[in-house]
Protein backbone atom coordinates (compact mmCIF):
# COMPACT_ATOMS: atom_id res chain seq x y z
CA UNK A 1 0.00 0.00 0.00
CA UNK A 2 1.27 3.48 -0.92
CA UNK A 3 1.85 5.68 2.18
CA UNK A 4 -0.54 8.62 2.35
CA UNK A 5 1.76 11.08 4.12
CA UNK A 6 4.61 12.48 2.10
CA UNK A 7 5.38 14.40 -1.08
CA UNK A 8 6.56 12.98 -4.40
CA UNK A 9 7.93 15.44 -6.97
CA UNK A 10 7.61 14.05 -10.51
CA UNK A 11 9.92 15.54 -13.14
CA UNK A 12 9.64 14.58 -16.81
CA UNK A 13 13.13 15.05 -18.24
CA UNK A 14 14.87 15.22 -21.61
CA UNK A 15 17.34 18.11 -21.25
CA UNK A 16 21.10 18.08 -20.77
CA UNK A 17 22.55 16.90 -17.42
CA UNK A 18 23.76 20.35 -16.32
CA UNK A 19 20.30 21.90 -16.73
CA UNK A 20 18.72 18.98 -14.87
CA UNK A 21 21.23 19.31 -12.02
CA UNK A 22 20.23 22.95 -11.46
CA UNK A 23 16.59 21.89 -11.22
CA UNK A 24 17.25 19.05 -8.78
CA UNK A 25 19.40 21.26 -6.56
CA UNK A 26 16.59 23.80 -6.25
CA UNK A 27 14.09 21.03 -5.52
CA UNK A 28 16.39 19.64 -2.83
CA UNK A 29 16.47 22.98 -1.05
CA UNK A 30 12.69 23.30 -1.29
CA UNK A 31 11.98 19.76 -0.09
CA UNK A 32 14.28 20.27 2.90
CA UNK A 33 11.68 22.68 4.31
CA UNK A 34 9.01 19.98 4.48
CA UNK A 35 8.40 18.40 7.88
CA UNK A 36 7.69 14.91 6.51
CA UNK A 37 9.09 12.44 3.98
CA UNK A 38 9.59 13.44 0.35
CA UNK A 39 11.27 12.24 -2.83
CA UNK A 40 12.12 13.26 -6.38
CA UNK A 41 11.11 10.92 -9.22
CA UNK A 42 13.00 11.94 -12.36
CA UNK A 43 11.74 10.25 -15.53
CA UNK A 44 14.10 10.45 -18.49
CA UNK A 45 12.18 10.19 -21.75
CA UNK A 46 14.94 8.22 -23.46
CA UNK A 47 16.71 4.85 -23.51
CA UNK A 48 18.51 3.97 -20.26
CA UNK A 49 21.76 5.81 -19.65
CA UNK A 50 24.25 6.88 -17.05
CA UNK A 51 23.00 8.77 -14.02
CA UNK A 52 25.33 11.67 -13.15
CA UNK A 53 26.51 11.61 -9.55
CA UNK A 54 25.41 15.24 -9.21
CA UNK A 55 21.78 14.22 -9.62
CA UNK A 56 21.90 11.77 -6.76
CA UNK A 57 23.68 14.14 -4.41
CA UNK A 58 21.89 17.34 -5.40
CA UNK A 59 18.80 16.74 -3.27
CA UNK A 60 20.96 15.95 -0.20
CA UNK A 61 18.25 14.95 2.33
CA UNK A 62 15.60 13.31 0.16
CA UNK A 63 16.08 10.42 -2.28
CA UNK A 64 16.20 10.84 -6.06
CA UNK A 65 14.87 7.99 -8.19
CA UNK A 66 15.79 8.02 -11.88
CA UNK A 67 13.82 5.88 -14.34
CA UNK A 68 13.66 5.75 -18.14
CA UNK A 69 10.81 5.39 -20.58
CA UNK A 70 13.04 3.20 -22.78
CA UNK A 71 12.62 5.40 -25.86
CA UNK A 72 11.02 8.72 -26.73
CA UNK A 73 7.46 8.28 -25.49
CA UNK A 74 6.43 11.90 -24.84
CA UNK A 75 6.01 13.94 -21.68
CA UNK A 76 2.53 12.63 -20.89
CA UNK A 77 3.75 9.04 -20.83
CA UNK A 78 6.81 10.04 -18.78
CA UNK A 79 4.72 11.81 -16.15
CA UNK A 80 2.28 8.91 -15.88
CA UNK A 81 5.23 6.56 -15.43
CA UNK A 82 6.57 8.85 -12.73
CA UNK A 83 3.26 8.83 -10.88
CA UNK A 84 3.11 5.05 -10.94
CA UNK A 85 6.59 4.89 -9.43
CA UNK A 86 6.01 7.62 -6.84
CA UNK A 87 5.82 6.63 -3.18
CA UNK A 88 3.36 9.21 -1.86
CA UNK A 89 -0.14 10.49 -2.49
CA UNK A 90 0.71 14.20 -2.67
CA UNK A 91 2.13 14.70 -6.15
CA UNK A 92 4.01 17.82 -7.20
CA UNK A 93 5.03 18.28 -10.83
CA UNK A 94 7.70 20.44 -12.35
CA UNK A 95 10.03 20.29 -15.37
CA UNK A 96 13.74 19.63 -15.68
CA UNK A 97 14.55 23.22 -16.71
CA UNK A 98 12.69 24.77 -13.76
CA UNK A 99 14.22 26.42 -10.71
CA UNK A 100 11.73 26.46 -7.84
CA UNK A 101 11.90 28.89 -4.89
CA UNK A 102 12.76 27.53 -1.43
CA UNK A 103 9.16 27.69 -0.16
CA UNK A 104 7.65 26.08 -3.28
CA UNK A 105 7.16 22.53 -2.02
CA UNK A 106 5.65 23.61 1.30
CA UNK A 107 3.22 26.06 -0.31
CA UNK A 108 2.16 23.63 -3.02
CA UNK A 109 1.74 20.71 -0.60
CA UNK A 110 -0.45 22.87 1.63
CA UNK A 111 -2.50 23.91 -1.38
CA UNK A 112 -2.98 20.27 -2.39
CA UNK A 113 -4.11 19.42 1.13
CA UNK A 114 -6.70 22.22 1.02
CA UNK A 115 -7.93 22.00 -2.57
CA UNK A 116 -6.87 18.68 -4.14
CA UNK A 117 -5.33 20.37 -7.20
CA UNK A 118 -3.39 23.62 -7.43
CA UNK A 119 -1.28 25.39 -10.00
CA UNK A 120 1.04 28.37 -9.77
CA UNK A 121 2.71 31.14 -11.72
CA UNK A 122 5.55 30.86 -14.22
CA UNK A 123 8.30 33.34 -14.93
CA UNK A 124 11.36 33.34 -17.17
CA UNK A 125 14.85 32.54 -15.91
CA UNK A 126 16.32 34.82 -18.59
CA UNK A 127 15.58 38.35 -19.79
CA UNK A 128 15.41 38.08 -23.60
CA UNK A 129 12.61 39.47 -25.76
CA UNK A 130 11.04 36.16 -26.76
CA UNK A 131 11.34 34.81 -23.24
CA UNK A 132 9.46 37.85 -21.96
CA UNK A 133 6.73 37.32 -24.58
CA UNK A 134 6.26 33.69 -23.59
CA UNK A 135 6.15 34.70 -19.92
CA UNK A 136 3.38 37.20 -20.64
CA UNK A 137 1.44 34.61 -22.64
CA UNK A 138 1.67 32.20 -19.70
CA UNK A 139 0.45 34.98 -17.40
CA UNK A 140 -2.51 35.39 -19.76
CA UNK A 141 -3.29 31.67 -19.46
CA UNK A 142 -2.88 31.73 -15.67
CA UNK A 143 -5.35 34.60 -15.45
CA UNK A 144 -7.93 32.88 -17.68
CA UNK A 145 -11.15 32.17 -15.80
CA UNK A 146 -14.46 30.57 -16.70
CA UNK A 147 -17.68 32.49 -16.14
CA UNK A 148 -17.97 31.03 -12.62
CA UNK A 149 -14.43 32.10 -11.72
CA UNK A 150 -12.85 28.66 -12.21
CA UNK A 151 -9.18 28.51 -13.20
CA UNK A 152 -9.17 27.26 -16.81
CA UNK A 153 -5.63 25.96 -17.15
CA UNK A 154 -2.90 24.29 -15.13
CA UNK A 155 0.79 24.04 -15.89
CA UNK A 156 3.06 21.06 -15.26
CA UNK A 157 6.06 23.25 -14.43
CA UNK A 158 4.09 24.33 -11.34
CA UNK A 159 1.39 21.83 -10.36
CA UNK A 160 0.24 19.98 -7.28
CA UNK A 161 -2.44 17.29 -7.11
CA UNK A 162 -3.49 14.30 -5.04
CA UNK A 163 -3.01 10.87 -6.55
CA UNK A 164 -6.76 10.23 -6.22
CA UNK A 165 -7.65 13.32 -8.25
CA UNK A 166 -4.94 12.61 -10.85
CA UNK A 167 -6.21 9.08 -11.32
CA UNK A 168 -9.83 10.22 -11.60
CA UNK A 169 -9.50 11.05 -15.31
CA UNK A 170 -8.08 9.18 -18.31
CA UNK A 171 -5.37 10.99 -20.24
CA UNK A 172 -3.83 10.69 -23.69
CA UNK A 173 -0.44 9.06 -23.08
CA UNK A 174 0.73 9.13 -26.69
CA UNK A 175 3.77 11.04 -27.88
CA UNK A 176 1.46 13.24 -29.93
CA UNK A 177 0.03 14.87 -26.81
CA UNK A 178 1.82 18.23 -26.79
CA UNK A 179 -0.51 19.94 -24.30
CA UNK A 180 -0.81 17.35 -21.55
CA UNK A 181 -1.25 19.87 -18.73
CA UNK A 182 -4.08 21.63 -20.58
CA UNK A 183 -5.65 18.25 -21.33
CA UNK A 184 -5.47 17.39 -17.63
CA UNK A 185 -7.16 20.66 -16.66
CA UNK A 186 -9.91 20.14 -19.24
CA UNK A 187 -10.71 16.58 -18.21
CA UNK A 188 -10.63 17.48 -14.50
CA UNK A 189 -13.03 20.37 -15.05
CA UNK A 190 -15.35 18.15 -17.06
CA UNK A 191 -15.31 15.64 -14.20
CA UNK A 192 -16.20 18.31 -11.62
CA UNK A 193 -12.75 18.88 -10.10
CA UNK A 194 -11.59 22.50 -10.17
CA UNK A 195 -7.98 23.74 -9.94
CA UNK A 196 -7.04 26.56 -7.58
CA UNK A 197 -4.24 29.09 -7.96
CA UNK A 198 -1.37 29.24 -5.45
CA UNK A 199 0.65 32.45 -5.32
CA UNK A 200 4.06 30.95 -5.92
CA UNK A 201 6.15 31.27 -9.07
CA UNK A 202 8.74 28.98 -10.65
CA UNK A 203 11.39 30.05 -13.15
CA UNK A 204 11.64 28.25 -16.52
CA UNK A 205 13.84 28.37 -19.60
CA UNK A 206 11.71 29.72 -22.45
CA UNK A 207 12.81 29.70 -26.10
CA UNK A 208 15.34 32.48 -26.72
CA UNK A 209 15.31 32.68 -30.55
CA UNK A 210 12.58 33.42 -33.05
CA UNK A 211 12.93 29.99 -34.59
CA UNK A 212 12.44 28.22 -31.26
CA UNK A 213 9.70 30.68 -30.28
CA UNK A 214 7.59 30.05 -33.38
CA UNK A 215 8.35 26.32 -33.26
CA UNK A 216 6.91 26.15 -29.75
CA UNK A 217 3.80 27.98 -30.91
CA UNK A 218 3.25 25.54 -33.78
CA UNK A 219 3.68 22.53 -31.48
CA UNK A 220 1.17 23.98 -29.02
CA UNK A 221 -1.24 24.77 -31.83
CA UNK A 222 -1.07 21.19 -33.08
CA UNK A 223 -1.57 19.93 -29.54
CA UNK A 224 -4.58 22.15 -28.94
CA UNK A 225 -6.12 21.19 -32.28
CA UNK A 226 -5.68 17.54 -31.43
CA UNK A 227 -7.28 18.11 -28.03
CA UNK A 228 -10.18 19.95 -29.65
CA UNK A 229 -10.75 16.96 -31.89
CA UNK A 230 -10.65 14.54 -28.96
CA UNK A 231 -12.98 16.51 -26.69
CA UNK A 232 -15.54 17.48 -29.33
CA UNK A 233 -17.51 20.67 -29.83
CA UNK A 234 -19.90 20.26 -26.90
CA UNK A 235 -17.14 19.76 -24.31
CA UNK A 236 -15.10 22.59 -25.86
CA UNK A 237 -18.04 24.95 -25.43
CA UNK A 238 -18.70 23.71 -21.89
CA UNK A 239 -15.07 24.47 -21.01
CA UNK A 240 -15.43 27.97 -22.46
CA UNK A 241 -12.29 27.64 -24.55
CA UNK A 242 -13.51 29.89 -27.34
CA UNK A 243 -14.73 29.54 -30.89
CA UNK A 244 -12.23 28.93 -33.68
CA UNK A 245 -13.80 31.82 -35.61
CA UNK A 246 -12.54 34.21 -32.92
CA UNK A 247 -9.10 32.64 -32.58
CA UNK A 248 -7.13 34.81 -34.99
CA UNK A 249 -8.65 38.04 -33.74
CA UNK A 250 -7.95 37.11 -30.11
CA UNK A 251 -4.31 36.18 -30.69
CA UNK A 252 -3.59 39.17 -32.92
CA UNK A 253 -4.96 41.40 -30.16
CA UNK A 254 -2.82 39.58 -27.58
CA UNK A 255 0.25 40.04 -29.78
CA UNK A 256 -0.28 43.80 -29.62
CA UNK A 257 -0.79 43.71 -25.85
CA UNK A 258 2.48 41.92 -25.10
CA UNK A 259 4.64 44.02 -27.46
CA UNK A 260 3.51 47.61 -26.83
CA UNK A 261 7.02 49.10 -26.89
CA UNK A 262 8.69 46.74 -29.37
CA UNK A 263 9.87 47.74 -32.83
CA UNK A 264 8.02 46.84 -36.01
CA UNK A 265 10.12 43.73 -36.74
CA UNK A 266 9.67 42.32 -33.24
CA UNK A 267 5.93 42.96 -33.30
CA UNK A 268 5.62 41.26 -36.66
CA UNK A 269 7.59 38.26 -35.39
CA UNK A 270 5.34 37.80 -32.36
CA UNK A 271 2.18 38.30 -34.39
CA UNK A 272 3.29 35.85 -37.08
CA UNK A 273 4.17 33.25 -34.43
CA UNK A 274 0.75 33.57 -32.82
CA UNK A 275 -0.95 33.40 -36.22
CA UNK A 276 1.07 30.23 -36.90
CA UNK A 277 -0.34 28.86 -33.63
CA UNK A 278 -3.87 29.64 -34.82
CA UNK A 279 -3.42 27.97 -38.19
CA UNK A 280 -1.75 24.93 -36.61
CA UNK A 281 -4.73 24.63 -34.28
CA UNK A 282 -7.38 25.01 -36.98
CA UNK A 283 -5.71 22.70 -39.49
CA UNK A 284 -5.08 19.97 -36.90
CA UNK A 285 -8.63 20.20 -35.53
CA UNK A 286 -10.03 19.96 -39.06
CA UNK A 287 -7.83 16.98 -39.95
CA UNK A 288 -8.76 15.26 -36.71
CA UNK A 289 -12.44 15.86 -37.40
CA UNK A 290 -12.07 14.38 -40.88
CA UNK A 291 -10.16 11.37 -39.54
CA UNK A 292 -7.11 12.01 -41.72
CA UNK A 293 -4.44 12.17 -39.01
CA UNK A 294 -2.46 8.95 -39.01
CA UNK A 295 -2.85 6.86 -35.91
CA UNK A 296 -5.94 8.59 -34.53
CA UNK A 297 -8.07 5.48 -34.80
CA UNK A 298 -5.40 3.49 -32.99
CA UNK A 299 -4.96 5.96 -30.12
CA UNK A 300 -6.85 4.92 -27.03
CA UNK A 301 -7.17 7.95 -24.81
CA UNK A 302 -6.01 7.18 -21.31
CA UNK A 303 -4.67 3.69 -22.04
CA UNK A 304 -1.79 2.94 -19.69
CA UNK A 305 0.58 1.59 -22.27
CA UNK A 306 3.42 0.82 -19.91
CA UNK A 307 1.48 -1.65 -17.82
Amino acid sequence: MIPSKGVSVVVASIRDPETVTDSIQALGVSLSQLPGPAEIVLVRDSPPGTVPAEWMSAAKVHPVTVIWTGRRRGSSFARRLGVDNAAYDTLLFTDDDVVVPPDWAARMALGVEEHGIVTGLIQSRTEGFFERCDELIDHYRTAARAADGTVKFVSFPNLGITRTVFDSVSLDLSAGNRVDDIELACRLRLSGAFPQLVETAVAVLYPSTYRSFIGRKVRHGIGMGRLRGQLGAAAWDQLELGQATHLLRRWIALSRQITPCAGVVRRLQVTSANIAYCFAFMITAALFHNGTILGIARTRVGRRMFR
